[in-house]
């Protein structure tokens, strides 16, 4: 189950709760890596899909597992050839490869309120209906609310087709923020329900159970239709 999405999908289109979802994905994980003895890298805390789903272990880390050291500390000198860590303890090293990851920077905006965003958490509690900007209503950042796997393309597709459909006004996306992130197939229930127009009328619930049980796992999931333009009329 945690090596593909699809399972987590089916789940999900035929009702069970998250918690539910969240144990059966945390038992199948913990069964994965006490089957390849990498206990080791097990997360701290317990999996929720809602909040994180990114696993750890990448290919080449598994590979050399038993070769790597393993630190948690931080570097707070070098010196003599040594990496004095902040458990007191130090480790002599040859090269310091410096990890520091990636950081918001939305300095750019004139409004101040978004300039002073550093996160992408924080930047999802300034949104409203996952990815409505609560400073600027007319500005959208889709990524925010997105869970960390599954069809990316596919979710973007949707959430672009609801952004136009709100832009013409046949969809009501609101400025109240979620507390949490949408995953995969909750995209659909939940914006089916604030823009029924850009999905036929359907049933939220309908919509998931269709592309989740009725897409086979050897084929994408089906790029949402666009709807014709609406008309506008201009009186001079």
């Amino acid at each position: 189950m945690a090596g593909s999405v699809r399972p987590v999908a089916r789940l999900q289109a035929q009702g069970v709760p998250v918690a539910q979802q969240n144990e059966l994905v945390r038992a199948d994980l913990v069964a994965r890596y006490r089957k390849f003895g990498l206990e080791a890298l097990m997360p701290e805390q317990p999996l929720d899909l809602r909040t994180d789903q990114l696993f750890p272990g990448r290919a080449g880390m598994l590979a050399g597992l038993g070769r790597i050291e393993r630190h948690r500390a931080e570097v707070v000198a070098l010196e003599g050839g040594q990496a004095q860590l902040s458990d007191g303890s130090a480790v002599a090293v040859d090269v310091v490869l410096w990890g520091t990851g990636y950081r918001t920077d939305l300095s750019y905006f004139a409004n101040p309120q978004l300039a002073a965003v550093t996160g992408v958490n924080e930047l999802a509690r300034r949104c409203g209906c996952v990815f409505r900007s609560l400073d600027e209503p007319d500005l959208y950042f889709p990524a925010v609310g997105l869970e960390g796997y599954g069809a990316t393309s596919w979710n973007f597709a949707i959430m672009a087709r609801s952004v136009m459909s709100h832009i013409c006004g046949q969809a009501q996306l609101d400025l109240e923020p979620l507390p949490y992130r949408l995953n995969h197939l909750e995209m659909v229930r939940y914006l089916a329900r604030v823009d029924p127009a850009s999905f036929g009328g359907v049933d939220a619930d309908a919509c998931c159970r269709a592309l989740g049980l009725g897409t086979p796992d050897d084929q994408p999931y089906p790029l949402p239709e666009v709807a014709a333009p609406a008309q506008v009329a201009v009186s001079g």
